[in-house]
């Protein structure tokens, strides 16, 4: 009786999820103030930064490799704090900041910046969100239209695009591993287009959160289109 329940309620949920999505896209967007990396404004002006770009990028690369295990990209400190300060840049391009935000971006990116296209995306698995590497390209992915904004680069726009094809070509075939918690040991993997897979409330989605939460961690590659896109 449950799973009957379930079955049916299931669609109309799937839709107020959906609006949930669109409005926090929405919400994204708009937000233009903030501080960075959770330091202070004024530490990006330090003469450390300013005179040895490359320390600066390094310690960055730092900061976001410590962040990595929060795979919702949108609730990660660093992140957060990364694209408000990219939206501040934007908003004023004052060069002080579009060039402290390239230096953060570049240190996220790391030796990614100096991939070959073929390269980024053979990085991209079959395995869904079993390995971490499809979460790293994803947020590469972001990244890579965010410097395309701050530097206006063609190269970091075509790199963008390429993952996102390469996303748009592995997904769909992408297994779903159940349940969404736990050890990735202890998950079984299921396919996508079996009815069953989505069949029991604990059904992980495509990026292996909880369903209902699921949808919202592809939306650095929605941001990422519309970054690349302008």
């Amino acid at each position: 009786m449950f799973n009957s329940y379930f079955r049916t309620f299931m669609p109309n949920l799937q839709y107020f999820i959906n609006i949930f999505i669109v409005i926090s896209l929405w919400i994204w967007s708009e937000s233009l103030n903030a501080s960075f990396l959770n330091v202070s404004e004024n530490a990006l002006q330090t003469p450390e930064i300013q005179q040895a770009n490359q320390v600066a990028i390094e310690k960055f690369a730092k900061q976001y490799a410590s962040s990595k295990s929060e795979r919702r990209l949108f609730v990660r400190g660093y992140d957060v704090d990364l694209k408000k300060s990219f939206e501040k840049a934007i908003a004023s391009k004052d060069p002080i900041q579009l060039n402290n935000v390239e230096l953060a971006i570049r240190g996220t990116l790391g030796d990614l910046t100096s991939s070959t296209l073929d390269n980024l995306t053979r990085c991209i698995t079959a395995n869904g969100s079993a390995d971490q590497i499809n979460f790293d390209m994803r947020d590469a992915c972001l990244h890579f239209a965010m410097l395309f904004q701050v530097t206006g680069d063609s190269l970091h726009a075509d790199r963008s695009a390429a993952i996102l094809a390469k996303f748009a070509q592995m997904i769909p075939a992408w297994p779903i591993w159940n349940p969404y918690s736990g050890a990735q040991s202890a998950k079984k993997r299921e396919e996508q287009n079996n009815p069953n897979t989505f069949s029991e409330w604990s059904t992980a989605g495509i990026w292996g959160d909880w369903i209902y939460s699921d949808l919202i961690m592809a939306t650095p590659l929605v941001a990422a289109r519309a970054l690349i896109s302008n």
